[in-house]
């Protein structure tokens, strides 16, 4: 467990550390590209509310991780950063306005997603590929919006409204 108060997780700290199980800090801001890339124990992440970006790759390859929690001051989330991760729900705070290509790719476990920005935040391609075809639940005014949005449009069949969302 590494639990503590740092500003920013700096490219490939813990990269392809093995032994690292849980992640926890409240005063991180930033975690850098491929940051805990491969970390093949890493379960849980838990992100305070000074949080704002997550670099590429920063998660790539935690084929374990089945908890993270993003913050409400979450602003952007890059591409792979959590792709063949493990998690089976996606809460996205409605703060993120950008999300990289493929950033959730591969997560063949997950259940649905939740993304309650009410604007469309900027997607990447192939974002959602080989998710397990879950639903994305998005706010119920913004589904047609979500629905032709470029690059969310190739998902627009999974694009749900939040109203039809049930835990």
């Amino acid at each position: 467990i590494v639990n503590g108060n740092i500003p920013d997780v700096p490219n490939y700290s813990f990269f392809d550390y093995s032994k690292l199980k849980s992640f926890s800090a409240h005063d991180v801001t930033s975690i850098g590209e491929r940051a805990f890339g491969n970390c093949s124990s890493l379960e849980s992440v838990n992100l305070g509310d000074k949080f704002t970006s997550i670099s590429a790759r920063a998660f790539h390859g935690c084929s374990l991780l089945k908890e993270i929690y993003l913050p409400p001051t979450l602003l952007t989330i890059g591409q792979q950063s959590l792709q063949s991760c493990d998690f089976g729900v996606l809460d996205i705070p409605s703060s993120v306005t950008d999300i990289g290509s493929t950033a959730f790719a591969s997560n063949k476990n997950m259940e649905y997603a939740v993304c309650r920005a009410i604007t469309p935040p900027t997607l990447g391609t192939s974002a959602w590929n080989d998710t397990n075809n879950c639903p994305i639940y998005v706010p119920d005014a913004s589904v047609e919006a979500y629905k032709t949005a470029t690059n969310w449009s190739q998902f627009q069949s999974r694009i749900k409204p939040l109203s039809e969302y049930t835990e």
